[in-house]
């Protein structure tokens, strides 16, 4: 079962000092705006349901959303709709996997991506 979050800002120290590891291994629905800054998420998946504001961030080790036909989806991050939206600045991604998006799947969602890698 997913972990709910709504209108949610987290202000990293910086990516090297500030780690998120979900222990749980449980997805993140992030609902409204979701602004994550200055630090790492290991093993972190979001599912987009808004806004996810990213800027500085290390996505690693994630594994993707597990879809009713059983495909999987986004290793760190999965946006389908077109009312949502995925801002990355500066941000990077490690050792996420996915049968569809390794890193990011998006589906009709706006999508901009800066000085990522």
């Amino acid at each position: 079962m997913p972990q709910d979050v709504k209108n949610v800002k987290i202000i990293g120290q910086d990516a090297s000092q500030t780690i998120i590891k979900n222990l749980l291994k449980k997805p993140f629905n992030a609902y409204g705006t979701f602004t994550l800054i200055n630090l790492t998420l290991n093993g972190v998946e979001i599912y987009n349901y808004g806004k996810i504001n990213a800027s500085n961030v290390i996505f690693t080790n994630g594994n993707g959303q597990y879809l009713a036909n059983n495909d999987q989806y986004g290793g760190a991050i999965y946006s389908k709709g077109s009312s949502y939206s995925v801002y990355l600045n500066n941000c990077s991604f490690h050792n996420n996997l996915a049968r569809y998006g390794g890193a990011i799947y998006s589906s009709s969602s706006t999508v901009k991506i800066t000085n990522c890698r």
